[in-house]
């Protein structure tokens, strides 16, 4: 068809690249080979791009996970130890340091010395934590000041 004995002319070589034009449309189903190559470049650079997104998402989950596996790990561990923590806190509380056995021991040595005055201050339990004792220390203090939380005595009472 190329190599043909007959000589080219302008018309014999329109009907040529027509009848090529014509032959490579209908053989293929209406797709040319250039388009065919243009097509498939396509559909594989789409498969390729879908598949370079799915291993990122695949690979951030995977970290995901990872990372926060690490985070739970290291809440549990202080958890236990906040929990052994408040454990040997709760066992020790029974037991005053030295500062807050001083108090304890002061405060039982004037509930001592006071007994018979303060009737009430003797029916009254002693207190067996060092918050307690700070209380009423406190209350002491003000009650010593004179500021026993009553409202004052008119100057005409005769029981004061």
């Amino acid at each position: 068809f190329f190599f043909s004995s007959r000589p080219r002319t302008p018309a014999r070589t329109a009907l040529l690249s027509s009848q090529s034009r014509s032959s490579s449309t209908r053989g293929r189903g209406g797709i040319r080979p250039m388009d065919q190559e243009l097509i498939a470049s396509l559909v594989g650079a789409s498969i390729g791009l879908f598949v370079c997104c799915t291993a990122c998402i695949v690979c951030r989950i995977w970290r995901r996970n990872r990372y926060y596996k690490k985070v739970q790990k290291s809440l549990d561990e202080e958890e236990a130890a906040f929990q052994e923590t408040l454990a040997r806190n709760f066992r020790d509380e029974g037991q005053l340091d030295a500062e807050d056995q001083a108090k304890l021991n002061m405060l039982e040595s004037y509930v001592a010395t006071a007994g018979g005055e303060a009737g009430a201050a003797t029916d009254a339990p002693l207190p067996a934590s060092a918050e307690d004792v700070d209380k009423f220390m406190s209350a002491l203090a003000a009650a010593a000041a004179g500021d026993s939380g009553l409202p004052p005595a008119k100057e005409g009472d005769d029981n004061v």
